[in-house]
């Protein structure tokens, strides 16, 4: 391991944009109990980052007051209309003293996580790499870390060049992987800014392309991978009919959480671990539905929710095919039938599986499981 290298690191926050496709002064736009910049700068802040610079150009008037509040320093971009990479050579003009490294950030991705740059800063101090990327699934996103040795050379193609073409020179280059959806979320849109709010918030769910791909990275068998397919597309069958009847459930929230409740199977308590997986990835709505997949109490003042849909799929889909309730226990209750207090539990899960079964019997007139039709979800197709 190299030696640890000084903890000279500043943060630039790029702020001089026009914000034209949100139609609103991004910087400005309330985010919680604050506003975007405000979350960017106590980000940086309570990862340890003590010199935090914001580049301005468009409206600085109105930005900076709130920026002498937060006591930050104030880069002004005189060249604004040129776009970002020249609040970047701004920014980068602005040391009088070369750091070590900086994060480099526009202020629209306002939801990276202090723990990612933490994690991004230990990697830095570990190599000798020109570029530490923040990573998730596989994807590059904000902020890169550049070490202050190559500041010439992002400086060198001014007028040239983009950023993204002065970095890709830049070499050694890593990556590193962090559970941070947030690093690949900014606010170009007014439907960005309400993904983003939804995320902040935890009612972000995932699109079925990214549940799938998130269940294989977790490399389980291809029995997993086919029972929970099976799952999310029995349930999924299940919510529509209860909404067609006049309920209100979130078909995808089903669909998604059916994908990836089998997530940590394998490991002492899967339901658990697979529920704090969905925490750390950005998506704590999934983590009540998976957590509760093996075991859900359900009586009559119970409701019948996105958790119970995918409890009960669970429970009626074996090996590719729709089974009873009772067809499903019956194996389990013969094996462990020398195991009072596991048949115990046993039978807690089918009586809460009969019982969600009779709710939307009642809803719907009738069963109805045996429409459910699962021919084609080995070609799960979202």
């Amino acid at each position: 391991m190299k030696g640890k290298r000084p903890q000279n690191i500043a943060a630039l926050i790029l702020a001089a944009g026009f914000s034209s496709r949100m139609g609103a002064f991004k910087p400005l736009l309330p985010f919680g109990e604050s506003s975007v910049i405000e979350t960017v700068v106590n980000t940086f802040r309570q990862a340890g980052v003590a010199d935090i610079r914001v580049v301005v150009g468009w409206q600085a008037e109105r930005l900076r007051p709130v920026l002498d509040q937060l006591q930050v320093t104030v880069v002004i971009n005189e060249r604004y209309e040129e776009g970002m990479f020249s609040s970047v050579l701004a920014g980068l003009h602005s040391f009088t003293e070369q750091p070590e490294g900086v994060l480099l950030l526009p202020v629209d991705t306002p939801m990276v996580k202090q723990t990612s740059i933490k994690t991004m800063l230990r990697k830095f101090r570990q190599t000798d790499s020109a570029v530490v990327y923040p990573v998730f699934r596989g994807r590059r996103g904000h902020p890169p870390l550049i070490s202050g040795k190559y500041f010439d050379n992002i400086l060198a193609v001014a007028g040239s060049g983009t950023l993204k073409s002065a970095l890709e020179c830049l070499a050694p280059a890593i990556n590193v992987e962090v559970p941070d959806r947030g690093v690949l979320l900014d606010i170009d849109t007014p439907a960005d800014y309400e993904e983003l709010n939804d995320y902040r918030l935890g009612k972000a769910l995932p699109t079925c392309e990214d549940a799938v791909a998130l269940l294989k990275d977790s490399q389980p068998s291809n029995k997993v991978i086919q029972h929970s397919l099976a799952v999310a597309t029995a349930g999924r069958q299940l919510a529509d009919k209860l909404n067609k009847a006049g309920l209100h459930l979130n078909s995808t929230a089903v669909e998604v959480g059916g994908i990836l409740h089998d997530i940590a199977k394998g490991k002492p308590h899967h339901a658990r671990q697979g529920a704090k997986l969905m925490k750390r990835y950005g998506y704590p709505r999934l983590a009540g539905i998976i957590a509760t997949h093996m075991d859900l109490i359900f009586d009559d003042k119970s409701t019948l929710d996105e958790a119970a849909i995918v409890f009960l799929a669970d429970k009626l889909t074996h090996e590719g095919q729709i089974v009873s309730v009772e067809e499903r226990f019956e194996n389990a209750l013969q094996r462990f039938s020398n195991e009072p207090d596991k048949v115990l539990l046993i039978k807690q899960r089918m009586s809460s599986a009969q019982r969600i079964l009779a709710r939307i019997s009642g809803i719907l007139g009738g069963c109805h499981c045996n429409d459910i039709k699962l021919q084609d979800y080995k070609n799960f197709n979202c």
